[in-house]
């Protein structure tokens, strides 16, 4: 082989990337990236979301706790605020049965999503 043979054949190799690839292949990862992005966003916003809702929880327990370890003739309506989470309880003498009270408590607190509540109800009975 000679020469001018061997310099022609290295000028036709056609191996390697052109340009149009280079480019579609970045516009294909570009797209990816952007939709990783969004689900790490949607990611975040949920465990926000569920971060509040433990904490209602969490509050809304604590203070129903309280109201039953307070006893029976302590036990009225009220209301109470923990950050941003807002409780509220009813008591109803009688109910369901004669000497009984049911304590509803209602947490509610607002998220990227819209107004949430957690429900929580206790039946006590009258020791006396």
């Amino acid at each position: 082989m000679n020469f001018k043979a061997l310099a022609h054949s290295k000028l036709n190799n056609k191996s390697g990337f052109t340009l149009i690839e280079v480019l579609v292949a970045m516009a294909v990862f570009a797209i990816g990236i952007l939709a990783i992005t969004g689900m790490q966003v949607t990611s975040i916003q949920g465990n926000q979301s569920a971060r509040l809702r433990t904490e209602a929880v969490s509050y809304a327990s604590k203070h129903m706790d309280t109201l039953i370890s307070n006893g029976y003739s302590a036990a009225t309506d009220g209301s109470a605020t923990e950050g941003s989470i807002i409780l509220t309880w009813t008591v109803t003498g009688d109910s369901p049965v004669t000497g009984t009270k049911t304590i509803v408590l209602t947490a509610t607190w607002d998220d990227k999503w819209g107004a949430k509540s957690v429900t929580l109800r206790y039946i006590m009975y009258n020791p006396d």
